[in-house]
Formats: structure tokens, sequence, C-alpha cells
């Protein structure tokens, strides 16, 4: 059956996935903000609107009546993905709800919780006035501030110290979408990535690497 397809961010990652789909005869669509994103070319047609803005991909996914969203390789586009899917009842594999939960730090951290996956401690900053709760934690340095919804590790640093971390906090939510912060202890060690398919046989690692 073929598809229009509307694939949102078009920089070198998203190259392979465009590809792949006009291979199996699709129409695709490609949302950039950028005026001529690495992708442009791949697709049959660009549209320069931002991935991260919902009404935008909404009335362009309506207008065109395509019949599916998608995304590869990119953090907080794929919120934008199961929002707008929901919306126009199209299919996509993961919920809007579950799609927060791995892209903002904030609900993240409270699945670690409750799912007993081991974190650090942290501390969940709302407003930049939340900085001075900092000072009756007791913090034990070096810390880690990030944004908490912020494409990969963007905005993401480890500071020594109380200015550090104030000058840390504020560039934070300068990035933040949702204004909120995580300040959490370093932990030393190696840090692993771990890329995992998950299908109806369960899940299944395709790689690990380590730094």
């Amino acid at each position: 059956i073929k598809m229009k397809i509307l694939v949102l961010a078009g920089g070198f990652d998203q190259i392979a996935l465009i590809e792949e789909l006009r291979s199996r005869g699709n129409t695709v669509y490609l949302a950039d903000y950028f005026e001529n994103p690495p992708a442009k070319q791949f697709a049959d047609k660009h549209f320069q609107i931002s991935t991260l803005d919902e009404n935008a991909v909404y009335e362009l996914a309506k207008r065109e009546q395509v019949d599916l969203i998608t995304t590869a390789c990119t953090d907080q586009a794929l919120m934008t993905v199961a929002s707008v899917s929901e919306k126009l009842n199209l299919p996509c594999y993961i919920s809007s709800k579950i799609a927060r939960d791995v892209t903002n730090k904030a609900y993240m951290k409270k699945k670690f919780v409750e799912y007993d996956v081991p974190t650090a401690n942290w501390n969940l900053l709302e407003s930049e006035s939340d900085f001075e709760k900092l000072r009756t934690c007791q913090l034990n340095f070096p810390q880690i501030v990030k944004p908490c919804d912020c494409n990969s590790s963007k905005g993401v640093v480890k500071v020594e110290n109380n200015e550090e971390l104030k000058n840390a906090v504020r560039n934070a939510f300068q990035l933040s979408r949702s204004k909120k912060v995580i300040v959490e202890d370093f932990k030393p060690g190696e840090e692993v990535s771990i890329d995992v398919w998950k299908d109806e046989e369960g899940a299944k690692v395709l790689s690990v690497s380590g730094t």
C-alpha cells in the first residue's frame, strides 16, 4: 500500500529513513525549519516549519491528508509525532504520554522511581526562583545540570561549585521548552549506550557502545 508520509526533521540522520520510505513507493513530505536541510533533496516536497510546532505540523498533516507521521534519530520531534498522530487518528507506535515520559527528564525520573530503575538523586527546578532551595540541600559536588527537554545532551553540564551551578541552571532554563531543570548527583564510571529493538517476541539488544 502506497502512502503519503510526513517525516519530521531533515538532517543527515533522516536521509536513510526517507530513502527507505520512498523505495517502497511512498510519497514523502519533509518538515524542517531550515530552508535547505540536508535531507531536502531526498524528499518529494519540503515544508519549512518547525518540528516542535505541533499546531503547524497538525495543519500540514491535515491539509496534505498524510497517512503517517514519523521521524528518526531526534528526541523532541517524537513528542510531536505522537501527539499529532493521536489528534488525527493516525497509526503511531508510541502514545503521546509515553513520548512525554521518554523525552522529558522530569517525567522520566518519576518513571525510574516507579519501576525501581536505579538513578542518581535529583532536584527538580520548576522556576529560576527554585534555585534558592538548592542552598538547603547540602549538595555534594560535582553535580550535573540538565534541561528537562532538549535534544540529546544539549545544555547538560557538569559543575564543580555553586557559581558554576548557578550559571548552568540559568542557561538550562533558557534552553528548556517546558522551563524545568534537573540538578542531579554526578555518578563516576563508564557510560554505556545500548540500542534495543522491542517487538512481540520481547527486547533484542542491537548494539552496545561505551565511552
